[in-house]
């Protein structure tokens, strides 16, 4: 028999939730060459791969590169007989490029492997009448076939589908349990305009409950020695860099101009109390916490005596301010406290005092 030297072709999944992985394609290539030879009367050599990664997947008209170099050999001779093995519709990415129309167009064999069911027919061609049927039966499907050719891969993979690694002693999964933890990881669809998605760190719970473990920690030495802020009354003092998420404390030198802008510009009185620093200024019936702490803006908390019929959570779980002053603002700044106290009645933001016994006078509001 002549050899037949046949250039292989493969092509990525793209963005599609069920690809055709490129090792399953080649290897399932590589495995029919003997049927191959029947279908073209010869002894086929694999020769070049040609490979179409497919991500980001093409949108444009202009044909993947592996093909346009692979059909460049077909019309030089250098091949006459191509085999590939792509699951699913025919075309590429535009349907103007069917990958088998294009390459039979140009004079190649083409033998689409997943599209043919005669490998499978082959293992059992001793037995004609079964061979038979078989033809008319449904061949493996690429899941199966992936299952063969990698059995150690699909088994892991398996097993952390079904949350099994890492895990001590046994564990025990009904067959419906299982079927519902596998259909929910098939319904996700993880690609997100050609972005890649990020594997999850096994230990990543662990590792990050022991930094905030050490967090808390060095958190509780400094606040035996460190300079604290309170923002409440009756609040535990706060350090400098225990921030809401994102936000970032002052140098020294911005610490020292946001404290003297409190007091100087918007009236606040400075209470120190040992370690503990308190900007506070009382307005009718708010009392208003300063904190010069975040980069860019001072934080207001305003607190007023808690309602019987509309009760709100204390400062226990306060975790943002009421309202904020950009530092770029710095003109008139005690019309802009006077219209933010304003919104604070209208809109009902802000805080309630736990109830306790409070201090009834009050100051006017700022003009």
């Amino acid at each position: 028999m002549d050899r037949i030297r046949f250039a292989i072709y493969l092509y990525g999944h793209g963005t599609r939730r069920e690809p055709c992985m490129i090792e399953y394609q080649h290897r399932a290539i590589l495995r029919a060459i003997p049927w191959m030879g029947e279908l073209w009367g010869g002894h086929p050599e694999p020769g070049e791969v040609f490979i179409d990664m497919n991500f980001p997947p093409v949108f444009s008209q202009d044909a993947p590169p592996g093909l346009v170099r692979l059909a460049e050999q077909i019309r030089n001779g250098g091949y006459q007989h191509v085999a590939l093995c792509i699951h699913g519709a025919p075309a590429l990415s535009e349907p103007q490029f069917p990958v088998e129309h294009a390459l039979k167009t140009l004079g190649a064999q083409v033998c689409n492997l997943a599209a043919q069911p005669g490998p499978y027919v082959q293992e059992l061609a001793r037995e004609p009448a079964l061979s038979e049927r078989l033809a008319r039966a449904l061949p493996p499907s690429p899941e199966e076939e992936f299952v063969t050719l990698f059995p150690t891969v699909a088994a892991q993979i398996a097993r952390e589908a079904l949350g099994l690694n890492g895990r001590e002693g046994d564990i025990t999964f009904t067959a419906e349990a299982a079927r519902r933890m596998l259909d929910d990881l098939a319904s996700r669809s993880p690609y997100r305009q050609g972005e890649i998605p990020w594997a999850r760190w096994r230990d990543l719970d662990r590792v990050r409950g022991e930094l905030e473990r050490e967090r808390e920690l060095d958190q509780r030495r400094r606040k035996s020695t460190d300079p604290l802020w309170r923002l409440g009354p009756r609040r535990a003092g706060v350090l400098l860099d225990e921030l809401s998420y994102a936000e970032q404390p002052r140098p020294a030198d911005e610490l020292a101009w946001a404290e003297s802008r409190l007091c100087d510009e918007l009236g606040f009185e400075r209470i120190d109390d040992g370690r503990v620093r308190t900007f506070q200024r009382k307005i009718r019936d708010l009392l208003l916490f300063g904190d010069p702490r975040p980069q860019r803006h001072i934080g207001f908390y305003a607190y007023r005596p808690a309602q019987k019929k509309d009760r709100r959570r204390d400062d226990d779980g306060l975790d943002s301010p009421s309202f904020t002053l950009p530092d770029t603002y710095k003109h008139n700044l005690n019309a802009w406290l006077k219209r933010a106290l304003k919104d604070l009645k209208n809109h009902r933001i802000g805080f309630y005092d736990p109830p306790a016994k409070r201090e009834t006078d009050g100051e006017a509001a700022p003009d």
